[in-house]
């Protein structure tokens, strides 16, 4: 038997035939994403700038007791330290109880509340300082959390004895309640799904009828080692 070449045109033809099957769950999945986005709240982003101290030293724990070494790096020492207390899961709890979010959210379970705090809060590096950056629905409580970050920094490093900088950070920038709404980035949401859907169909299409199609030769070979009339063969493949 002649086996059928897989070059362009046949996934063109394959396409042609199924694009029914394909674009109508893809276009669907796009506009649910689109409904969704656009009955979705408004986020809300602010953002602190905190400068941080200049030389320090870290505290580090051995079998013969704590001792402080300064950091000779490049750059500000504690930059690094300071971004991880900040996105840490110890920051998202202290917010988290700070502001009664499980309350005010009427959320019950903690832990996925804690993962949620955790990505609402971001941070990114600048010269001597980081800009603290908090993205909710509530543009009062994004500036709050914020602002409870750079503040709630001494706490942590008290309890942790990470750096001997007092205080760990400085404000510079305060964060002020947003006045006009964060992008919901609808648009890119909408295009990778309609991307995912076309490309799940287009793969669970192919792959069904590759098996079918490997299936049917494989009868097809036993019926003519066993010698099945043509005229059975038509009604079997018809």
């Amino acid at each position: 038997m002649e086996k059928e070449s897989f070059n362009l045109l046949y996934y063109l033809r394959f396409f042609n035939r199924w694009k029914g099957w394909i674009l109508l769950p893809a276009t669907l999945a796009a506009f649910v994403t689109l409904v969704i986005g656009l009955c979705s709240p408004r986020p809300y982003t602010t953002e602190a700038t905190i400068l941080l101290s200049g030389m320090g030293t870290f505290s580090i724990g051995t079998h013969l007791g704590n001792f402080g070494i300064p950091d000779l790096s490049l750059g500000n020492p504690n930059v690094d330290i300071v971004s991880s207390m900040i996105q840490s899961r110890r920051m998202a709890e202290d917010i988290t109880d700070h502001f009664k979010l499980m309350e005010k959210w009427g959320v019950r379970n903690r832990p996925l509340l804690i993962q949620k705090v955790k990505r609402m809060v971001t941070s990114s590096e600048m010269k001597n300082g980081l800009r603290i950056e908090v993205t909710t629905e509530d543009p009062q409580l994004s500036s709050d959390i914020a602002n409870f970050c750079v503040t709630n920094l001494d706490a942590m490093n008290d309890a942790l004895h990470l750096t001997t900088e007092k205080p760990v950070a400085k404000i510079l920038d305060p964060a002020i309640p947003p006045t006009v709404p964060s992008s919901r980035k609808i648009l890119p949401r909408v295009c990778l799904t309609f991307f995912v859907w076309v490309t799940g169909c287009t793969v669970f299409i192919f792959l069904r009828e590759y098996i079918k199609d490997l299936l049917r030769k494989e009868n097809e070979e036993q019926m003519f080692s066993v010698g099945v009339p043509d005229k059975d063969k038509e009604q079997i493949f018809s």
